[in-house]
């Protein structure tokens, strides 16, 4: 439905059809349809970088968690380096996120920081992996 809305009036419902396709990214990988869960995530995160472009303010937190929700997706479907590369850029949008309200955002951070971990781990990048889980364990050690 908000796809027939949003060509009809893109400003008006853009943002409420890529918060969809974020719930039916969830609901399908819950129930194991990791490919169609992929396609979901993958139009969030299009739709969200182009939000971010147009005011990164009001957007940087939501394609920050897209590309998060992404890199697992990639991860479920074995597709690593995808997994790692996104994750990446997750954490650098956390990073920045973090620095104006950190109570709000450092929980995130440490999940992507444990993802990029999970990442590094299954390419074998073992030093890379155990330095981001050694950067989760110190935030969870101080905000926890």
């Amino acid at each position: 439905m908000y796809e027939v809305l949003a060509q009809d009036q893109p400003a008006a419902f853009n943002q409420d059809l890529a918060t969809s396709l974020n719930n039916l990214y969830v609901c399908l990988s819950e129930l194991g349809l990791h490919e169609e869960a992929l396609v979901a995530i993958q139009r969030t995160v299009s739709m969200q970088e182009v939000f971010a472009q147009d005011r990164p303010a009001a957007s940087n937190q939501m394609l920050a968690m897209s590309l998060y929700n992404l890199s697992r997706q990639y991860s479920q479907l074995n597709h690593h380096e995808d997994a790692l590369e996104t994750a990446e850029r997750s954490l650098a949008l956390y990073r920045e996120l973090v620095k104006t309200r950190p109570l709000v955002f450092e929980p995130r951070f440490i999940q992507v920081l444990d993802q990029l971990s999970e990442c590094f781990t299954a390419l074998g990048h073992h030093d890379d992996a155990a330095e981001a889980r050694e950067e989760a364990d110190e935030l969870r050690e101080f905000i926890f």
